[in-house]
């Protein structure tokens, strides 16, 4: 949702919203694991590319309890909600 930082795109595949409605209508439940880590369902655990970079570059870890990485679980967070 997030491939270049701070550029959120909910449109079309990524549109949540009307993914939970279609679900809702055809009688479907769903388990909403909003991350941001979903393990290997998709490319870097669902971390956008560039965070994967950033966290090399700065030398802090993915998945901690680290101000960097933190900050940016916050931001997804504030999206989704």
């Amino acid at each position: 949702h997030e491939e270049v930082e701070g550029k959120w795109d909910f449109t079309g595949r990524r549109n949540i919203r009307s993914f939970l409605e279609t679900a809702h209508q055809v009688g479907l439940k769903v388990l909403f694991r909003i991350g941001p880590w979903c393990h290997g369902e998709a490319r870097n655990g669902g971390h956008p590319d560039w965070l994967v970079q950033r966290a090399k570059q700065k030398g802090f870890r993915l998945r901690q309890n680290n101000s960097q990485y933190m900050s940016s679980v916050e931001r997804w967070y504030k999206q989704v909600s």
